[in-house]
This record gives structure tokens, sequence and C-alpha cells, in this order.
């Protein structure tokens, strides 16, 4: 009876040891496994076995890893869809912003076009002067023309499968030849042109995209420089960057209005914007354009007047 006590005992003590060793193991399996299912999987299983547990939890260690990075690059993909789609209700925002505007600036040439043709066909008061008023009509139609081609100039370059055609482009030339095309227009007004420009300066760029941006910021110069004023225009390299500049004597601008010079429709006078005419769009076109060049500009103000700058590159770097 006392051996067979004492085996009894044995027994137990053996049994509640072995039990413990074992339940131990499969409760750790089983809190990493909890964590688990709460999407925690940092936790890891730390037992060194080697029997059908111990590789249950390097199952289970291996499977927390490959969760945890399919988690990582899931958050890391929703992140990004989450900057797509704020950025996609962005441009929604602005589009809807820029046909609301211009609905809003054909309104007033059509309501005016509506008017004239009106008062003609019912010979009302001074209406009845048909060949003044025709002329009047025609100036208006023709500004609706300018400003419809460059609404559908501002759509091309925002589609989607939208591309620049890059080639080697001789900036001095360019920029040469856009003064010429505009001579008339500032003699007109009196202006002197003062140029300085570096010979062999090339940049790589869309050519008849790039040649809009000169024609549109010098244009704007004579539209805007004082009567009998002088307009200084500028090329030259620096460092592995060409730069090109122009500044026209003319009034001072508020500095918080210069970001929205670039805006569309924007104009800081109505009626400046009246008597010098422009469909409201140019120096957005001229921003859209650089920003798919990724070329800098600025656009400040200085003792003369206004200056405009846009820093291109070389063709060796923009190739890089």
């Amino acid at each position: 009876p006392m051996l067979g006590a004492i085996t009894f005992l044995a027994a137990l003590a053996i049994a509640a040891l072995y039990t413990k060793y074992i339940t131990r193991s499969i409760l750790k399996v089983s809190e990493v496994s909890k964590k688990m299912a709460n999407l925690d999987f940092r936790v890891r299983y730390t037992e060194d076995r080697r029997d059908e547990i111990g590789i249950l939890g390097e199952n289970l260690n291996e499977l927390s890893e490959k969760l945890e990075s399919a988690l990582d690059e899931l958050k890391e993909k929703n992140t990004d869809l989450e900057k797509s789609i704020k950025l996609e209700q962005q441009l929604e925002q602005q589009q809807m912003a820029f046909f609301s505007a211009v609905s809003h600036e054909l309104k007033t040439p059509i309501t005016i076009l509506k008017g004239q043709i009106q008062g003609m066909l019912l010979e009302v008061g001074g209406y009845k002067d048909r060949d003044r008023y025709l002329k009047r009509s025609f100036e208006v139609a023709n500004s609706m023309e300018n400003m419809v081609q460059e609404i559908l100039y501002v759509s091309k370059i925002r589609t989607s499968g939208f591309e620049l055609k890059l080639i080697d482009i001789p900036l001095h030339q360019l920029v040469e030849n856009v003064i010429k095309e505009q001579e008339d227009m500032a003699i007109d007004r009196g202006l002197q042109f003062h140029i300085r420009i570096e010979e062999s300066t090339w940049i790589r760029a869309d050519e008849a995209l790039f040649t809009k941006v000169i024609s549109n910021v010098v244009g704007n110069a004579i539209k805007y420089t004082n009567e009998d004023g002088n307009i200084w225009v500028g090329v030259y390299k620096r460092g592995e960057e060409i730069i090109f500049w122009i500044e026209n004597e003319t009034e001072s601008i508020d500095e918080k209005e210069i970001p929205k010079l670039c805006d569309a429709f924007y104009r800081i006078d109505k009626s400046r914007n009246k008597r010098t005419g422009g469909s409201g769009l140019g120096l957005y076109i001229t921003k859209m354009i650089l920003e798919q060049h990724q070329f800098p500009y600025c656009i400040e103000n200085t003792e003369k007047g206004i200056k405009v700058e846009i820093r291109c590159y070389e063709p060796t770097r923009r190739l890089l």
C-alpha cells in the first residue's frame, strides 16, 4: 500500500508538471492567435519547441509576418488612394469653378451682342446707325471667338492623355521672333524695347506651347505698360539654368494680388481690362504650360514696375 501510494502521488506530480508544460505552450499559441484576430501582428510565439506545438507556433509567426506586411502595404495603398481621391476632388472643384467662370464671362458679351442686334432690328434710338453698331457687334463677337479659342486651348492642356513634345529650342531666337511679331502693337503705343539676349541659350521644351508662354507674357507687358513707356527683355545663362525675364514700366500691384494674377479670368481692375482687352486666360494658360514643363516662375514688383522671370533648363539637365 505504501509503495502504491507513493507511486500514485509521483504519477500525479509528473502528470501535473507535464500537463503544465503542454498547456503553457498551448495557452501561448492561443494568446498569439487572439492578438492576430485583433489585427495585432507584432506578437510572436517565443517558445523553443520541436514538437507539433512548436511547429504550429512557427507557422503562426510566419503567418503573422506576412499578414503584417500585407496590412502595411494595404495601409500604404489606402493612403495613396485617399490622396488620389482628394486630388480628384480638388481637380473637379477647380473644373467646376473654371466652367462657372467661363459661363459668367461669356454671359456679358452675349447679352451685349443680343442687345445691340435687337436695337438695330427695332431701329431704337441710336441703334438706327447700323454701321456704327455693326462694328461694335463685330468687335464683341471677335472677343468671344478669342475667348472660346483660349478655352479650347485650356481643355487641350488639361486632357489626361496630353503629352509634351519636348525638343531642343533656341530660346534667344524664339524671344526675338515673338518681339518682332508684336512690335507693331508696341510702336502704336509709343513703347520702347530694351533687349539683352545672350546667344546660344538653348532649352528643352514643347516649342508650340513655350512660344505661347513667351507670346502671352510679352503681350501682357505691351498691354499694361504706361503710354510711351519702356519694356526690358532679357535671356541669359545662370549655372545650368536659362533665365528669361521681362520688366515693364507700370503701376505696382498689391502684394496680396500677385498670387491671384494667374487665376482664370482674374482681373485687378475691371475697367482696365475692358480698355486693354484680353480673354482673362493668358496668364492662366501660361501657368499651366510652365507647370507641365516644371519650369519655376515668379512675378514681382520692382522700382520700375512689374517683372516676370521664368527659369528654364538646358537640354542636358532636362534629359537627366
